[in-house]
């Protein structure tokens, strides 16, 4: 009798348990991957200004609206 009272108590703390999905949130703004093929001494450059230079490419390409 312990052993099936146990058992369903497990199932009814199972059956409350909320499932965590994993990842990242969803974006409000999600941004769309593309292909761009850049002369290799502009890559060089941005990259040379460090870390995040993916994220200011970005912000500048925005700006040229």
């Amino acid at each position: 009798m312990a052993a099936n009272k146990s058992a369903s108590r497990r199932t009814e703390m199972l059956a409350g348990a909320k499932t965590n999905k994993g990842g990242r949130p969803v974006s409000a703004n999600p941004r769309k991957l593309i292909t761009i093929r850049l002369p290799t001494d502009v890559i060089a450059r941005w990259k040379a200004t460090g870390p995040g230079w993916q994220t200011r490419m970005a912000e500048r390409l925005s700006k040229t609206r």
